[in-house]
């Protein structure tokens, strides 16, 4: 592909944003770029409103630009009974609430008719606009959307329609948009095509780590009922339940509608995707002291490891190191050592080389969507080693993982780049800095469909839209 050039004339766009737009280009309120429609959540009481066909897509839908069904599905009677209606598609999608906003926008376009919750609006576009033309404009546009977020009075993040609906778009003709599509569609392929080899990469290093912690600790697989353990040196080490050394628990969710749980707090309260740090030092949720002594909050000392024990991606069964006081959701479990017979990145080191054990125990648990307890936790057994026999395997470990820890560093920065790189080309296009209409020409006439792989790019935030809920779960926290 030769590179891209400018178009030959530009216009004064009016806008501070985008300083120059294609002459041809017309400006238009996104209010008239399509018709402006919410949905609602059909009573849960109703159970012949649910488990339905018809798609009903709620924030936790939002983790790809292209939506073919949601987790929940509601029937035709909610629909014929309530006011909630299914959009045909194309129709482009937009998380309005929730603390997701504080990171991002999600914004998606449907390919199958469906149905929203009150945390989303749909735009249906107007037959001179192309809904993944709109799509890529709103993606261009999302540092801009979340400048238009604000508070609610109960502390969580939103965007009312009144601050978005006349956000000013640069239109081109309807063939133009098409083509811009096409070429976008085309690189955006292959730029996510590149990314999943990247995160094909790093779930291979992730193996090649967790093989090297089986040499050291015992294998995740193997049957730990008798009392004593040993390494691939033939060390024989006493072997403990967790919940002998170490309280074990989960938290909650404070109520989002309780303006007293949330404004102005400052103590940090942690979700499932903060596993994915390694080591946790910093948070971007905060609770106040009232809600630490309402809701029951678990108050979790440094030193801690903590555990994501539900979720559909990869965080399920990952652990982290605490380096701060800190409270958690419900989707986390807390390991805090009581006896000193353990350090803290010795157990960190030990629960990582059970993943695929407690990916397994999680999937046999009953539930239909995979979760740990609290109970199944503290009857983890764990060989445990003298305090000097710790030190000198974490020391083996760490000279063992450098190299990978390395090359899965070097993975991520690469995805970084490729991702900050999609995001400028696609504001370069859809804001008229780059013409790509003769090379949208030359593309194959078949480019196929999209498949989930292909349209996901993955981040480290999409366990948190699954976050805002109030419900706890009903696992006790162990008393001293």
């Amino acid at each position: 592909m030769k590179p891209l050039r400018p178009y030959s004339n530009y216009k004064n766009s009016n806008d501070p944003c985008i300083r120059l737009v294609p002459r041809h280009w017309n400006e238009r309120k996104l209010r008239h770029c399509g018709r402006i429609v919410g949905g609602s959540t059909p009573s849960m009481g109703r159970p012949d409103f649910w488990n339905g066909d018809i798609p009903w897509i709620s924030p936790k839908d939002m983790k790809s630009s292209n939506l073919w069904g949601s987790i929940n599905g509601i029937t035709e009677t909610a629909l014929s009974e309530t006011s909630i209606q299914a959009y045909d598609p194309p129709a482009v999608l937009m998380v309005v609430r929730g603390m997701i906003l504080a990171r991002r926008v999600p914004i998606a376009v449907t390919h199958v008719k469906a149905a929203i919750n009150q945390d989303m609006k749909a735009i249906i576009p107007s037959p001179h606009v192309n809904a993944h033309f709109l799509l890529h404009a709103l993606e261009a546009s999302n540092d801009r959307l979340m400048g238009l977020t604000e508070e609610s009075g109960h502390g969580t993040k939103r965007l009312p329609t009144e601050r978005w609906r006349d956000l000013r778009l640069h239109i081109p003709p309807p063939d133009e948009q098409a083509a811009i599509v096409r070429f976008l569609d085309h690189v955006d392929r292959k730029i996510r095509r590149f990314i999943q080899a990247k995160r094909r990469q790093i779930d291979l290093f992730s193996e090649q780590r967790h093989a090297l912690l089986s040499e050291v600790l015992p294998d995740e697989g193997r049957d730990q009922t008798s009392s004593e353990s040993s390494d691939w040196t033939g060390r024989q080490y006493d072997t403990w339940k967790v919940g002998h050394f170490a309280r074990v628990g989960n938290g909650s969710t404070p109520s989002r509608s309780n303006i007293n749980y949330w404004s102005d707090g400052d103590f940090p309260w942690l979700n499932s995707s903060t596993v994915n740090q390694g080591v946790i030092t910093r948070s971007d949720q905060f609770v106040t002291s009232q809600a630490l002594k309402e809701c029951h909050l678990p108050i979790v000392p440094p030193g801690s490891v903590l555990m994501a024990i539900t979720g559909q991606g990869k965080t399920r069964g990952t652990s982290a190191l605490l380096a701060m006081e800190a409270t958690i959701n419900q989707h986390l479990a807390f390991i805090t050592i009581k006896k000193p017979i353990v350090t803290p990145a010795y157990l960190h080191a030990a629960l990582t080389a059970m993943y695929r054990r407690l990916r397994a125990m999680s999937d046999d648990s009953g539930s239909t969507k995979g979760a740990l307890t609290c109970t199944q936790i503290r009857h983890l057994s764990l060989p445990i080693p003298p305090p000097c026999e710790q030190s000198r395997i974490l020391d083996d470990l760490s000279m063992s993982t450098a190299k990978i820890n390395r090359l899965s560093t070097q993975a991520e920065a690469e995805i970084k780049l490729l991702q900050e790189y999609r995001t400028r080309l696609i504001s370069d296009v859809v804001t008229g800095k780059l013409d790509v209409r003769e090379d949208a020409e030359h593309l194959p006439e078949d480019l196929g469909t999209i498949d989930s792989e292909d349209d996901y790019l993955g981040s480290d935030d999409e366990d948190s839209l699954d976050d805002d809920s109030s419900v706890s779960l009903s696992d006790a926290t162990d008393k001293d």
